[in-house]
């Protein structure tokens, strides 16, 4: 039985719009898988991209907040772990030791002030960037189970050492020798993780790993497969992508920003301390904004290219 030329027409309509259909579906699971993927391969970047960490880091310390709460915070060090007044006092003359408690207290904003100038300095900035690009490449090998030797985490951390500043700032105060012994080893050191939480964060890492581009990967994959689907309208189904695009970047900017203020609602408890854990955030996310930024741009052109067809 030979078919009609409009029961072929029908078969072929029927056909394009149930493709249609699944390529419109594809686009729409896509789009959600799509946030999940920039936000995948910004944290990767983030946390083991070491030139973007030194970057990071660099951003962080030149920050005036940040650098007003690091400082306030290894000023506390000394005072918490050392006796400054005893300390002072010792080097008074003795018709004058009862002036320490006052001068401990008188001295503590000027000191603070003074390490805010040595963390601005070129110096220590140049001192700072490279400790923690070398440290940052030593931890992404510890953390991909990719190192020798002469690496080791048995009985350790990972963590971010601020002892030296410490020293410096009890020493600027004139506690030295036996004074500074009494220095606990552990004061100023900002413990990342224990040794024995070693394997369960290299599987993390392996698993960010593999997400970060399979699933970059399968959202291309699924965009081109879509397109291809919907032959005979794919200029408008390429359309409806570039607003996909742009809606994956909306809510990763979005999600982003919802993010760091729940973040900093959670972990703040002080106002005054507020502006600087926000500081952090900002600078600690800023490549996710960017990436999310990007993603936005991307779709607003893909949108713009189709209405020239």
């Amino acid at each position: 039985m030979v078919e009609s030329e409009d029961e072929v027409l029908a078969e072929a309509t029927d056909e394009g719009s149930g493709h249609w259909r699944l390529a419109n579906i594809i686009v729409a699971v896509t789009t959600i898988l799509g946030v999940v993927a920039v936000l995948t391969v910004g944290a990767r970047a983030q946390v083991l991209d070491t030139e973007e960490w030194t970057q990071l880091s660099a951003e962080l310390l030149d920050d005036p907040e940040v650098q007003s709460a690091v400082a306030t915070y290894l000023v506390e060090v000394v005072y918490t772990e050392l006796d400054v007044q005893a300390g002072l006092t010792d080097l008074l003359p003795e018709d004058l030791q009862g002036l320490g408690a006052p001068l401990a207290g008188v001295l503590r904003a000027p000191l603070t002030d003074g390490v805010v100038l040595l963390l601005d300095s070129d110096q220590f900035q140049a001192a700072w960037a490279a400790a923690n690009r070398n440290a940052h490449d030593t931890m992404v090998r510890i953390l991909r189970d990719d190192f020798d030797g002469a690496v080791t985490t048995a009985g350790g951390a990972v963590a971010l050492d601020l002892r030296p500043l410490v020293l410096d700032v009890a020493e600027t105060l004139g506690l030295s020798g036996d004074r500074l012994e009494e220095l606990p080893e552990d004061a100023g050191i900002i413990v990342v993780f224990e040794s024995d939480e070693l394997d369960a964060v290299q599987g993390y890492v392996r698993v960010l790993d593999f997400l970060a581009w399979f699933i970059f990967a399968v959202v291309v994959a699924l965009y081109v497969l879509a397109v291809y689907l919907a032959e005979g309208r794919r200029v408008a189904l390429l359309r409806r992508v570039g607003w996909s695009v742009i809606l994956v970047g909306i809510v990763v900017l979005a999600a982003r920003a919802i993010a760091v203020r729940a973040l900093v609602d959670a972990i703040v408890d002080d106002p005054v301390a507020r502006p600087s854990v926000e500081s952090a955030m900002a600078i600690g996310t800023a490549l996710i904004r960017q990436i999310g930024s990007s993603t936005l741009i991307y779709g607003v052109l893909i949108v713009l290219f189709t209405s020239l067809l």
